[in-house]
């Protein structure tokens, strides 16, 4: 009862960072006519947004080891609000861009503090189990937050968007400031240069290493999808935003139950025959996109992804609580070393891959063949050494 109360605070505050990716997407091209910029341009409030969250959480770690999960959380709600409220008024392309920055360390300082949190509470099992239900919402919040943004859009204009954002953060901050309790005890010592190191001994660990990247990928692959899908969809099988909006509804109702199955499975299963299982899935779904990518049926691109989203569904709870269990003493550190490699880096290789002109289909087809020396690592470590825990 204790770890459902707690997941029920805990799931809107991880929506808070896709819904600022998000949410405007489909009022992107009216911004660029408001701000009188090029629609290439525009989409920088996206890139400064994902870079800010990244880089951020490497100083937002420490500072929540130093003064607790609970103040870096209120203080990234406040930002969150403020700034979305700002963007509302202001008219100046600059100005908008700085904000965003400010914006996506706001989110940053709330999703170091959720991560840290889960670490502090539980062990390794436990975390993986609540690590799936707040990886669910993460991955399904991309898929629906746009077809939100495009009825506010279209019904009341693009700033109802930042107003959404700003209403989001009052309800939500509302509730942190009265159920979220502080789940650390700081530490009396100042923030010194040995305790910004602590990121040596993460980066040293291979099986930190192994399971971030592994979480990374997974991240990438979506982050590909949802931003190349209504290319695709428009252009490729010439559909309307109806259809669209089926078939992203689909995949993810798909996300959040395997993310709903996926602690239940934890309580029946190896947590590392989970892994290697949702491993071959994604490579699975790979093939099957290589295979069917001259197809012109919309249902031979989605039904591959959707098997990939099974995969990742598997994979993102389970990595996500082997890759930070070890590293407890410094929860919040791990923890935004962790989202950094897993937003800011899959945020490059995916900027790389379409400057680099691959279609959606060849970069979901490349990403998941990369699982494939994934899966012979996760056997040879397995191999090695029986585990002696989870």
């Amino acid at each position: 009862m204790k770890q459902l109360r707690l997941i029920a605070i805990l799931l809107p505050m991880v929506i808070f960072s896709p819904l600022a990716i998000d949410i405007f997407l489909p009022a992107l091209p009216t911004m660029a006519t408001e701000f009188d910029v090029p629609v290439t341009q525009m989409q920088w409030t996206i890139t400064i947004f994902i870079f800010s969250l990244g880089l951020g959480q490497l100083f937002f770690g420490p500072i929540s080891d130093k003064i607790g999960r609970r103040p870096v959380l209120l203080l990234g709600i406040v930002t969150y609000l403020i700034t979305a409220l700002v963007m509302i008024f202001i008219q100046s392309i600059e100005l908008h861009l700085l904000l965003r920055f400010f914006q996506g360390l706001g989110a940053c300082a709330i999703v170091v503090s959720v991560f840290a949190s889960v670490t502090d509470r539980f062990n390794a099992k436990e975390s993986s189990q609540i690590y799936s239900y707040l990886n669910g919402m993460i991955f399904c919040t991309p898929a629906l937050a746009p077809v939100m943004g495009y009825f506010l859009t279209t019904n009341f204009g693009w700033k109802s968007n930042f107003i959404f954002m700003a209403l989001f953060a009052v309800i939500f901050g509302v509730i942190a400031l009265r159920f979220f309790n502080e789940s650390y005890t700081p530490k009396v010592d100042s923030i010194s240069i040995s305790k910004i190191l602590v990121y040596k001994k993460m980066i040293s660990s291979s099986s930190f290493i192994f399971y971030t990247f592994i979480v990374m990928l997974s991240f990438a692959s979506s982050t590909a999808f949802v931003s190349m899908a209504p290319n695709v969809f428009i252009h490729k099988f010439k559909l309307n935003e109806e259809v669209f909006t089926h078939w992203f509804s689909l995949n993810a109702v798909t996300i959040i139950a395997v993310n709903l199955l996926t602690p239940k499975l934890i309580n029946h299963f190896k947590i590392n025959s989970i892994i290697k299982i949702g491993l071959g899935i994604v490579i699975l779904s790979g093939g099957l996109l290589l295979a069917l990518q001259n197809n012109t049926n919309v249902a031979s691109f989605m039904l591959p992804v959707i098997i990939g989203s099974i995969g990742f569904s598997l994979l993102m709870g389970t990595c996500t609580g082997k890759a930070l269990t070890p590293f407890k003493a410094n929860a919040g550190a791990a923890s935004a070393l962790f989202g950094f490699i897993q937003m800011s880096i899959s945020a490059l290789i995916v900027t790389l891959a379409q400057a680099l002109a691959f279609s959606a289909t060849e970069q979901l087809v490349i990403f998941a063949l990369c699982f494939i020396p994934l899966l012979v690592i996760k056997f040879l470590r397995d191999s090695e050494k029986e585990p002696t825990r989870i």
